[in-house]
């Protein structure tokens, strides 16, 4: 049974291309554009792992984390400041990728590391 993975980012287009390759390398995928429906797809989906960024529409990632304390969860933002990344790994983040250049590979391999 193929683990599963939730997407959770604003952008269409990078939950198009992660989505496409986290199918690519066996992973079940799911995902949401928002909070409000990233709370009923971790409550549905129960993902093995989500993928989430901070900036989306109501609530946020950090309070995504602050809710959702016991699902493994990596941070995959364009927020790179200091500040934001240690607030997200105090939250309980298992990881925190820099969204620079949409790292398809790096979100892949981090799936495999975290999930086999």
């Amino acid at each position: 049974m193929p683990k599963k993975i939730l997407l959770v980012d604003s952008d269409n287009f990078t939950l198009k291309l992660f989505t496409f390759s986290l199918k690519q390398a066996g992973f079940e995928v799911c995902t949401s554009s928002d909070g409000k429906t990233a709370i009923a797809e971790i409550e549905k989906c129960k993902p093995d792992l989500v993928f989430l960024e901070i900036i989306i529409p109501p609530p946020n990632g950090f309070d995504l984390l602050r809710r959702f304390q016991s699902v493994n969860m990596v941070i995959i933002s364009s927020l790179q400041n200091k500040s934001d990344i240690d607030n997200a790994m105090a939250l309980g983040a298992r990881e925190y990728i820099k969204k620079e250049g949409l790292p398809t590979k790096l979100v892949v391999a981090t799936a495999k590391r975290l999930l086999t």
